[in-house]
């Protein structure tokens, strides 16, 4: 019998009364884990007995074949049947996992708990035992009808049901970190991911700034001077001529050099590149900019989205001129769709509209006229502007 879950603001009044220093509140962290632990063994084990003598009865594609759970599908050879989805799971795909796993609930008649199929992890790393098997099976279920392998259901259901709670941390959350580092820094991220319900890399990513401190959010001033150095850094580290930039994936090392060089972090600096930079080199058209967001909108509204969380920003790129990257695409129209709440779950017509009104011509708005500098590298090696005088066109899906 799988007993009640635990909440979690009956843990954060418990906590506020004592001292984080106590071992006592530590107890009280691992004694909430011990039940969920025990919990999702519990409801494991009930479905190794409901499933025991389940099968695979309906057609599965080659992808799914795999019972791979929670590694990275690994393809053995080059394959010409059809192929498996990547990226994001869309508003669909995750209706279809919902719809089968309530299929799965009513058909054999288990308990509506899918948190703990999420949370349980096979510590015995035996996938012969009944448990395992029942789980394989599970996640078989819960792929049918949809073009994805079995790792990519199993980290989209670990990431969005064991790892329910989003957002930043809250205060109550921050104070059973500190806890958990404070007496167990071994387990601390295992404790703390399970009991928050939270994913491990944001755990991981909390404990990388306690040690090392945020980053540092000031900006630099890009100036031609100092973006000439910039790209001239680029060519020299890659190897790679002006040319050779475009559209042109980086290593690590790569980056590395460039954060030594400018003393900012890797992040920040390959985002200027793809955001700004890039697009300002290789754009060869004159781009306005409440243009090219009407446009980006007007690609979206003839596309197959339903919602914004569903777009593929690289295929939406490949309907724009040569040059765009996708992150630039995507930074240029987010600020517009934030203004809707819950702009993620709405319909994206509703976005589309709002984003139509909003760039509409004789619409007052800051920066209305606002033009994206296009930039060559002159024959001195330095970056200056330049002009051009074809308009910005684009490809409808």
């Amino acid at each position: 019998m799988v007993n009640e879950e635990p909440t979690l603001n009956t843990l954060f009044d418990e906590l506020n009364k004592r001292d984080i220093t106590e071992p006592a509140s530590m107890d009280l962290l691992i004694s909430l884990f011990d039940e969920l632990t025990e919990n999702s063994d519990q409801y494991m084990q009930l479905l190794a007995e409901k499933l025991q003598y389940a099968s695979i009865t309906w057609k599965q594609p080659w992808y799914q074949v795999s019972q791979r759970l929670t590694r990275p599908f690994r393809e053995t050879a080059d394959n010409d049947e059809e192929q498996y989805c990547t990226g994001t799971m869309t508003v669909d795909e995750k209706r279809k996992i919902q719809k089968n796993w309530q299929k799965l609930v009513e058909e054999y008649n288990i308990p509506d708990k899918l948190i703990y199929v999420a949370m349980w992890k096979n510590r015995e790393n035996d996938r012969f035992i009944g448990k395992e098997k029942a789980r394989t099976f599970v996640y078989a279920y819960l792929a049918r009808g949809l073009q994805r392998n079995l790792n990519q259901v199993y980290r989209y259901v670990v990431s969005h049901y064991a790892g329910v709670n989003k957002g930043n941390l809250s205060s109550d959350e921050e104070r059973v970190l500190q806890i958990c580092f404070m007496h167990d820094p071994k387990r601390a991220v295992v404790y703390a991911s399970t009991i928050l319900q939270r994913e491990s890399r944001i755990i991981y990513m909390r404990l990388h700034q306690s040690i090392n401190g945020k980053p540092c959010k000031s900006r630099t001033k890009w100036t031609l001077p100092l973006a000439t150095k910039f790209v001239k850094c680029l060519m020299e580290y890659s190897g790679e001529s002006l040319e050779g930039l475009k559209n042109k994936k980086f290593s690590m090392d790569v980056w590395t050099k460039l954060s030594e060089e400018f003393d900012k972090p890797k992040v920040y600096l390959r985002y200027f590149w793809t955001s700004k930079l890039h697009n300002q080199l290789f754009v060869k058209c004159k781009v306005k900019l409440r243009h090219l967001k009407r446009s980006i909108f007007k690609v979206l509204q003839s596309s197959p989205y339903k919602v914004w969380s569903d777009i593929r920003w690289l295929q939406v790129q490949s309907k724009f001129p040569d040059g765009f990257t996708h992150i630039m695409l995507y930074h240029t129209s987010v600020r517009t769709a934030q203004q809707c709440p819950n702009y993620c779950k709405i319909p994206l017509a509703e976005i589309v509209n709002h984003g139509f009104d909003m760039t509409r011509s004789g619409r007052r708005v800051a920066n209305a006229k606002k033009r994206m500098i296009t930039l060559i590298l002159n024959k001195e090696g330095n970056l200056e502007p330049i002009e051009y005088d074809n308009k910005l066109q684009v490809k409808l899906f």
